[in-house]
C-alpha cells in the first residue's frame, strides 16, 4: 500500500498558522523570540521597500542602503518592546473574546500587531528613507496602505510561521542546553569551593 499524505492538521506550517505552535510568554525566551521576529520582519520590509522605491538597483545602490537594516532593527525592537507589546496585551484582553481560537485568532492578532507596528514604523521608515528634512505627512499617508499590506502578508504567511517553528525546534532547545550548561558550571564551581575549604 502506498503511504497516505499527511493531513493538513498534522502539517507544521498549518499548525503554526493556527497558533498551535507554542510561543514564549516571558523571560529570556520571549526576548529571544521577539528579537528573531523583529529581525526577520525588518530584513524583509527594508529589502522590499528598497526594491520598490530606489531608482538604483545596483549592488552599489544597495550598499548605500545597508545602514537602514541595523537602524531600523534598533528602532523596531524598541517600539516592539516598549509600545507595541503593552498595547497588544491591552487590546487582546479588551477586544478579543476568550472563545476565539485557531486561525481566526491568529488573523486577529496579526492584524493588531501589524497595525500598531506599521503605523509607527512607517513614520520612521519615511524619515530614514527621505531624510528628516524631506519628511511629509503626505508621503507617510501614501506609504501606509502598501506597508500594511506587505507587512500583514509577510508576517501572517511567512515570517511568523517560520519564526515560531525555528524557535520551537532550534532556538528553544539551544537555550535550554545553555541554561543547563550554566547550571552545571555553577554546581561544579560551588562543589569545588566546598572541597577546597
Amino acid at each position: 500500500l502506498m503511504p497516505q499524505p499527511a493531513s493538513l492538521s498534522n502539517n507544521a506550517y498549518f499548525r503554526a498558522l493556527r497558533g498551535a505552535v507554542p510561543v514564549p510568554a516571558a523571560g529570556r525566551e520571549k526576548l529571544a523570540f521577539q528579537m528573531l521576529m523583529v529581525l526577520c520582519m525588518v530584513v524583509c520590509m527594508v529589502t522590499l521597500n528598497w526594491l520598490l522605491h530606489t531608482p538604483d538597483l545596483t549592488p552599489n545602490g544597495f550598499s548605500q542602503a545597508l545602514y537602514e537594516y541595523p537602524l531600523t532593527f534598533t528602532i523596531a525592537f524598541i517600539v516592539r518592546t516598549l509600545i507595541a507589546n503593552p498595547l497588544v496585551e491591552h487590546i487582546m484582553h479588551a477586544v478579543i473574546p476568550a472563545t476565539l481560537s485557531g486561525l481566526k485568532r491568529t488573523v486577529v492578532l496579526t492584524l493588531i500587531n501589524v497595525g500598531i507596528m506599521v503605523t509607527i514604523m512607517t513614520f520612521f521608515g519615511v524619515i530614514i528613507s527621505n531624510g528628516p528634512l524631506q519628511f511629509t505627512w503626505l508621503d507617510y499617508a501614501q506609504s501606509l496602505p502598501l506597508s500594511f499590506t506587505m507587512a500583514f502578508v509577510l508576517n501572517f504567511l511567512i515570517v511568523a510561521p517560520a519564526v515560531k517553528l525555528s524557535f520551537a525546534h532550534i532556538v528553544k532547545p539551544k537555550l535550554l542546553l545553555l541554561r543547563k550548561a550554566r547550571e552545571l558550571r555553577t554546581a561544579v564551581r560551588s562543589f569545588t569551593l566546598r572541597v577546597t575549604r
